[in-house]
């Protein structure tokens, strides 16, 4: 091997796909890298094909792995207590599996349950907060507050409507799931 000859003609598709796995992972990159991986699409073609849902994963899970080693030490400072429900099931929960399952579990206790803030949580950096206060989340409508009242699209149907106090100082109503039967709209202009 160290010749840079290796002869794998008379080896199975899964295991040069474990010595491309094993090459890689040694960060060796060049032409022998090139040569296996050419041999493995070219010669090896069939087994591609039988076996694509095995390589598929394999690759999945090695970059999972991967990804989940370089931000082992910074997941645990993301302040998941400033994510709406909206905002974590739309941008954390699609990769959760970077997630230490410890704190997947955590996280979705704390967003069915806002007063229980586990420790492995980091709290929300001031108790009122100001950025969002009121804003359009777009996969939800009109939210005061990151949970405070968050209003679905279909305003009028029951229990699209929900209230969790979580950034006001005061609650917004005590009613947690409710529907809007009637609302106005308006604008808040700045004069400066």
């Amino acid at each position: 091997m160290y010749t840079n000859n290796l002869s794998l003609n008379h080896h199975d598709g899964s295991i040069i796909l474990d010595l491309l796995i094993a090459i890689d992972e040694l960060l060796i990159v060049d032409e022998m890298f090139e040569n296996i991986q050419d041999h493995l699409i070219n010669v090896k073609s069939e087994w591609l094909e039988n076996n694509f849902s095995l390589i598929l994963h394999t690759v999945f899970n090695q970059n999972i792995s991967r990804l989940r080693d370089i931000l082992k030490d910074l997941i645990p400072l993301i302040r998941f207590s400033e994510f709406s429900i909206g905002e974590f099931y739309d941008k954390v929960w699609p990769y959760k599996d970077i997630l230490p399952s410890y704190l997947r579990l955590e996280i979705s206790k704390f967003q069915n349950n806002l007063e229980y803030l586990p420790k492995s949580i980091l709290p929300p950096r001031n108790s009122i907060i100001t950025i969002d206060t009121i804003y359009d989340d777009p996969s939800f409508g009109p939210c005061f507050g990151k949970t405070d009242l968050d209003m679905r699209k279909q305003f009028n149907e029951d229990l699209n409507c929900s209230a969790k106090k979580r950034c006001y100082k005061h609650t917004i109503t005590t009613t947690t799931q409710f529907a809007v039967e009637d609302y106005e709209v308006f604008q808040v202009k700045s004069h400066a």
